[in-house]
């Protein structure tokens, strides 16, 4: 665990895994924030959700390990964005929004 003391006396605790990466933020007078890593197809040891309290934010890959969708949820509703890249070299062509169906 690492921990730091702001100005305002506000403790924020990070909590790392065995590679050093964060898994759990805490702080005084907020939700948890907890971030997994690696169950995900083509992750290669990316981070793939987070959530704080009633938004979860969760990322899928593409077989090069590329983010491919992010799907942000806020209490009921979502929303998610894919990525789209070229064939030759695997940049990035553009992103596409796709909203829920009462255009929320």
């Amino acid at each position: 665990m690492q921990q730091e003391i702001r100005a305002n006396n506000k403790t924020v605790s990070y909590y790392l895994d065995t590679l050093g990466r964060v898994t759990l933020r805490r702080a005084t007078g907020e939700a948890d924030s907890t971030y997994l890593y690696d169950n995900v197809a083509y992750g290669y040891g990316q981070m793939y959700q987070e959530s704080n309290g009633s938004l979860t934010r969760t990322t899928s890959f593409n077989s090069l390990g590329q983010p491919l969708t992010t799907t942000e949820t806020l209490g009921g509703d979502s929303h998610s964005v894919t990525q789209l890249y070229d064939a030759n070299y695997g940049r990035v062509l553009g992103e596409l929004l796709i909203q829920p169906k009462d255009g929320r």
